[in-house]
């Protein structure tokens, strides 16, 4: 239970009453010099909810900003949201990719008129320019690889764009036998609209 002290910034000037409060209000960075868990939240979140998450605690407002509750009402911070759901992080707190500068680089991309979209909202709008530019967001929704593509006979996976170069009249794949699954298809109709540019127009918990 934090002392009452601690329900304020600035709380850490009477930190001398109890060396505690110390270990428990705050944490040593890496030049070994110490910070209280306002600080902490302004200046390292991440590490704020990775390594303390009880300091949520100290400020009522920090929970409202900071997370979401799921289909059980636990509570979960943001950075647990990306890494568990991260389709219904950018649906419903899309402000939320601020918190982390590496999110915004492998998360989504900009268009032509350089407003930012994350994967979900690039699947979407532009398939195409989504699998020709960013293959690997595949892995953010295991439903698209059903419905976007098939897999060839050496199992290694196209989307539907490059079915149909292959073929146009391929609508339907057939996996060799022994293959965990034994049949892909149809091809999205969305493969037969090739485009190579981006698009200029600007929820499910767990």
């Amino acid at each position: 239970m934090a002392h009452a002290a601690s329900a304020a910034p600035g709380f850490h000037a009477s930190l001398a009453l109890d060396p505690r409060w110390r270990d428990q209000d705050g944490a040593y960075d890496n030049q070994h010099a110490w910070h209280d868990a306002y600080w902490w939240h302004k200046n390292n979140r991440r590490y704020f909810y990775t390594s303390h998450p009880e300091w949520v605690g100290y400020d009522p407002q920090w929970r409202e900003q900071d997370g979401d509750y799921d289909n059980q009402h636990a509570w979960h911070d943001a950075y647990w949201w990306h890494q568990n759901n991260r389709q219904w992080f950018y649906n419903n707190r899309p402000e939320w990719v601020s918190y982390d500068s590496q999110w915004r680089n492998q998360d989504g991309d900009y268009d032509s008129q350089r407003s930012w979209h994350d994967a979900y909202w690039w699947h979407r709008n532009n398939r195409d320019w989504f699998y020709s530019n960013h293959p690997e967001w595949l892995s953010y929704d295991p439903q698209w690889q059903n419905q976007d593509g098939a897999f060839d006979q050496q199992q290694r996976w196209h989307y539907g764009e490059w079915w149909y170069n292959q073929n146009p009249s391929w609508s339907r794949v057939t996996i060799p036998r022994g293959s965990n699954r034994t049949r892909i298809g149809p091809i999205p109709r969305t493969c037969r609209t090739i485009s190579s540019n981006k698009l200029s127009f600007s929820s499910n918990k767990q």
